[in-house]
């Protein structure tokens, strides 16, 4: 079989498939402090000795777990401690870090070949393999109770200590976005310590950072120091960097404030003062898509929402318009975001209440009925959203009962539980195919009522632009995405770009996952 060179651009349909990639379902604020920065280049790739300069990182809340394995760690802890496979460098392009390729192997997307750097140890000394690397991933899958809906391996191959063949049973696309910086598989964990009781709680990669516990206190500061095995040592820009949990959103901002080289990420509400306090605002250039997904499709919870004319009713009853502006967004009604795989060019609902509730009469629900609506009370926009939502849900009949789960670890535990019949959440409107599966897949991370795929057609359809590529697989994904629109399975609302407040001494990239990956931030002077 023939081999495909390095797919180094996928702009021909960016889709990440699968419910593996480590994305937050709600916005948590990060704050950036760099102290003592001395002897760096304005080109931000420094190559001098940092031996005083100390990266500062504020979140709003402590890591769940520092397992790379599990869907609740964070790539911000991730990204200092574990180099990935592959590095997203744009919207569509990617490189090799720890692979030196990654490509697919003849025609169909259902094998691919990575070969691994040789050169390769992680932090406890241990050479990086292929054995190793196949190693990690059954453990990743087993940490993180992957199905073969979502990734559909059905064998593994190690011709070679740098060699790893990888076969699927159904063809699976853009396998490369499950490698990156934020993939489940992206961050390589040690063998030694694949077993270890302590992987939650220390970090064992073979990233430019390793956890330092002496100087560590769980929940409260993360300190990170330089990892001397690591391979490139001119990417350590920093001597330490400690991660610092204030739940304040106030208070983040003021210690951003108060410092030089700093980011923080932002929300609407805090623009004007971040401003006025002479920070720059840079805009990710992903977009985030906030709306309700409904989890109970099939009414098992609520009957109501088997109902086609009851989901449709939802939909029209949303002013997209209004509501965007009031969270700073922008109108969306599908879960791809405008230039992304699974995108279409037309509209399908207005905000038309009149329409609403002639929908639900027709269904048998002219009375209404009463819908529970988990939410995330710590995100602000999920906050903002479901505010604004439940006014026009009642204004066609809709009673909304509302439940509110503190911190993205009780959320996510909550929406896991199978109890409640819909949720609000944040999607990534450039991971068409990963919200897909996610959602929709049986085995999928948001589909905890594990319902089969929607129709037949449904599935037909995904297998079939899963195994295209190029204009073939942009046009079925976008057809995807209008009969997910138009069979009303989401009530998507607005989308957002997320804005990071900066000093301007500060040299940020675009963050391609949903933090700025601070190993590649580097002062402007």
């Amino acid at each position: 079989m023939s081999k495909k060179p390095f797919v180094s651009d996928i702009s021909g349909g960016l889709a990440r498939p699968g419910a593996l990639k480590k994305a937050s379902v709600a916005a948590v604020a990060v704050a950036v402090v760099v102290a003592g920065l001395t002897g760096c280049s304005s080109s931000g790739t420094s190559s001098t000795t940092s031996s005083d300069k100390t990266l500062t990182l504020y979140d709003g809340s402590a890591p769940p777990s520092l397992n790379p394995m599990l869907q609740s760690s964070k790539q911000v802890t991730n990204n200092l401690a574990y180099d990935s496979l592959l590095i997203q460098t744009g919207a569509t392009k990617f490189t090799p870090e720890l692979a030196k390729s990654f490509a697919y192997v003849g025609t169909g997307n259902t094998k691919i070949e990575i070969t691994l750097r040789s050169n390769v140890k992680f932090a406890d000394g241990t050479v990086m393999t292929a054995q190793g690397i196949e190693a990690y991933m059954k453990a990743a899958i087993a940490a993180s109770k992957i199905t073969t809906d979502t990734f559909p391996v059905s064998s593994y191959s190690t011709p070679d200590a740098t060699t790893l063949d990888i076969s699927f049973s159904k063809p699976f696309p853009y396998a490369q976005l499950q490698f990156d910086q934020a993939g489940i598989f992206g961050t390589p964990v040690s063998p030694k310590a694949l077993t270890s009781t302590q992987l939650g709680a220390a970090t064992f990669g073979a990233g430019p950072y390793k956890l330092d516990a002496s100087q560590t206190t769980t929940g409260t500061t993360y300190t990170f120091v330089k990892n001397t095995n690591y391979y490139a040592p001119s990417k350590q820009h920093w001597q330490k960097v400690v991660l610092k949990i204030i739940g304040n959103n106030a208070s983040r901002l003021q210690s951003v404030e108060a410092g030089s080289y700093s980011l923080e990420q932002g929300a609407p509400s805090d623009d004007s003062t971040a401003k006025k306090a002479g920070l720059d605002l840079v805009t990710n250039p992903a977009t985030s898509i906030y709306g309700i997904m409904i989890l109970d499709r099939e009414g098992k919870i609520v009957p109501a929402l088997a109902n086609l004319k009851v989901r449709q009713a939802l939909n029209y009853a949303v002013n997209r318009t209004a509501d965007a502006k009031a969270i700073g967004g922008t109108a969306h009604e599908q879960i791809a975001a405008n230039g992304y795989v699974g995108y279409y060019d037309s509209d399908v609902y207005s905000h038309n209440v009149t329409k609403a509730k002639k929908l639900l009469a027709e269904a048998g629900y002219s009375n209404g009925f009463t819908l529970p609506i988990l939410y995330e009370q710590t995100d602000p926009l999920s906050s903002t959203v479901v505010q604004i939502l439940v006014p026009e849900l009642k204004a066609i009949g809709i009673t909304v009962k509302l439940t509110a789960a503190v911190g993205i670890q009780t959320y996510g535990t909550d929406q896991a539980s199978g109890k409640y019949p819909a949720a609000v959440q944040q999607m990534q409107g450039q991971v068409f195919t990963l919200t897909t599966s996610r959602i929709f897949a049986p085995g999928g991370l948001f589909n905890p009522l594990g319902t089969a795929w929607p129709t037949a057609s449904f599935e037909s359809q995904y297998l079939t632009a899963s195994a295209e590529s190029g204009s073939a697989a942009t046009a079925d994904w976008s057809k995807l995405g209008q009969y997910i629109t138009d069979n009303a399975w989401l009530v998507d609302v607005a989308g957002l770009s997320s804005t990071y407040y900066t000093s301007k001494d500060l040299k940020v990239p675009p963050a391609w996952g949903v933090y700025p990956d601070p190993v590649l931030m580097t002062p402007t002077n």
